[in-house]
This record gives structure tokens, sequence and C-alpha cells, in this order.
């Protein structure tokens, strides 16, 4: 195992510890040994973590990219399973969120900026 700290993926660590949290917390609950109501419909939050775990580990703006997008759909899905708005009402949020990574990604130097310098018709 490398000790070095700058080779630590942090976003493998916190995928990792998620889903060692949410492993005992279904095996508890299964034991009976704590009672957590709706304890499967927690799923959504997982995949918003697993968006935090690629935001916060990936070396490329394509893989924070695809994690801000996992962050998105698992807030939403939350949003839309534990509020009293359902899927209907809270879908253009979805727009929202499509337009905020898009101006994101323009300021973040991604998208079509990167592709042009990286293909060499960048000005």
């Amino acid at each position: 195992m490398d000790s070095n700290p700058e080779r630590v993926n942090v976003g493998r660590v916190v995928i990792g510890a998620a889903l060692v949290a949410w492993g005992l917390l279904l095996t508890l609950h299964q034991t009976g040994m704590v009672y957590v109501r709706h304890v499967g419909a927690l799923w959504p939050l997982l995949i918003a973590v697993v968006g935090m775990g690629k935001i916060a580990g990936s070396d490329t703006h394509r893989g924070r990219r695809f994690g801000m997008w996992l962050l998105v759909i698992g807030l939403w899905l939350s949003l839309s399973r534990f509020t009293v708005f359902g899927y209907h009402e809270t879908w253009p949020l979805l727009v929202v969120a499509a337009g905020a990574i898009m101006v994101w990604d323009v300021l973040a130097g991604g998208g079509a900026a990167r592709s042009a310098m990286e293909d060499g018709n960048g000005r």
C-alpha cells in the first residue's frame, strides 16, 4: 500500500466509506438491531455520494462533470422522494442543472474551449 498522501484517491475513499456505511446500516436493519424507517428509500443519496466522490477524486474535467451529474441526479431523486414535491413538479430543476453545468463547464475551461485547444484549433 502506498503511504504517499499525494497518491490517495479521495473519490474512491469517499465512495468506499459510503458503501461501508450503507452496508452496515442495511445489516443492522436486517438483523433487527436498529430500525431505519424506509431504509431502502435512501438509495438516491448513495448516487449523490458517489457523485461527490467522483468530483473529489477525478483528475479530469470530464470526470468532475460526470460527478456533478451524479450529484445532481441523486439530489433531485432525493428531493422528489423525501418532500411533498414529486418528479412531475421538480423535473425543471434538471433543466436548471443542465444550464448551470454548461456555464460551469465553460468557466472552468472545459467543453468546446478546451476541445479546440487540445485539437490545435484554438487561437
